[in-house]
């Protein structure tokens, strides 16, 4: 999301508010803009640089561009349709409120219905009963899913996923003196990520012995046209072994978002839970009115099971956890990936 640059002249260019999707992601380093990501690490990047408020709002404008233009969902017929809030199992209580809020509450649907991305998976894929694996971004997750309901106790979040998998190719490439000397920064340069994540896509597989690919690599370090490099990328098999091996990938530098704002005593995915509503606000246990979430009662949570363990451990721990010999048998025979 970007800045109007204000000072602009006549002859310099002119800039758009607000860029989304993959073509923010496209945008030179060069160009004045500030890349925001609302969500990292399976969590709301709340911090305090980024305080939740302004969270909430970039993640309002993003799925408001997604309704208008790739929907085709004007804000005046809203209220005609109802919403899948559909949340991955690391998000906290807490987080499914506020972005539940945004779906009713500023995109203006009538009613919602919150799911669990696992449940939701197993679903889509026909099953009732299967283990749930979920490769993201930055995030791997592994759960139970059985007659339809998830079973907490086989919930396992791994913080690591595709794009650490990406890191971890040029971090071979580098090692092995095999990248050209250019600047290539994924951690801080969307653009760099994005052809990381190509070269992955196309050369690393899993597989035995050793192998070596041709690729053709992106230097973008100046406001012209990106210049191209030729160079050969050795053990391409090395980095996807990272989700077996973790120790592979390269550790990440920024902390995590702090957590003490996200405890909450309400489970969002039981039918029991209920508000009433009245213009913006939410019924208190005191009778009166307060603002929503504001004052919410904060309680100790349940802990969420954030283990450093490869994927093939994580699967086979997520579905012994379930301790019935039976429903083993059936979960090891259906994993969903």
């Amino acid at each position: 999301e970007g800045e109007v640059n204000e000072g602009s002249s006549v002859s310099e260019p002119k800039y758009r508010e607000s860029i989304f999707g993959e073509e923010a992601l496209r945008i030179s380093p060069a160009e004045p803009y500030c890349l925001c990501r609302p969500i990292r690490r399976g969590h709301l990047n709340v911090s305090l640089h980024y305080p939740l408020q302004q969270v909430i709002e970039d993640i309002h404008a993003i799925w408001d561009w997604a309704l208008i233009e790739k929907l085709h969902i004007p804000h005046n017929e809203r209220h005609m349709y109802a919403a899948i809030l559909v949340v991955p199992e690391t998000f906290d209580n807490r987080e499914i409120k506020e972005l539940l809020s945004v779906v009713l509450r500023d995109l203006c649907f009538s009613t919602a219905v919150v799911h669990q991305e696992g449940v939701a998976a197993a679903f889509g894929n026909g099953l009732s009963t299967a283990c749930v694996v979920n490769v993201g971004a930055q995030v791997t997750s592994v759960l139970c899913v059985e007659d339809g309901a998830a079973l907490p106790t086989t919930q396992i979040s791994l913080r690591y996923g595709g794009e650490d998998i990406s890191r971890c190719l040029l971090w071979t490439q580098r090692h092995h003196k095999t990248w050209p000397q250019i600047r290539t920064d994924p951690l801080t340069r969307a653009i760099d990520l994005l052809m990381l994540n190509s070269l992955k896509e196309s050369h690393c597989f899993i597989r035995e012995g050793e192998f070596e690919a041709v690729a053709t690599v992106h230097s973008y370090e100046n406001a012209s046209a990106p210049s191209s490099h030729h160079t050969r990328l050795t053990a391409v098999n090395v980095p996807p072994m990272g989700l077996f091996y973790p120790n592979l990938l390269v550790p990440d530098i920024y902390p995590q978002p702090p957590r003490t704002w996200f405890s909450d005593n309400e489970d969002m995915l039981e039918d029991t839970w209920d508000v009433s509503r009245q213009e913006g606000y939410f019924a208190g246990g005191g009778g009166g009115f307060f603002p929503m979430w504001d004052t919410y009662p904060i309680f100790q949570s349940k802990p969420k099971r954030q283990d450093s363990i490869g994927l093939a451990e994580a699967i086979t721990k997520s579905i012994l956890s379930t301790g019935r010999g039976e429903l083993q048998r059936k979960l090891f025979c259906s994993i969903q990936l």
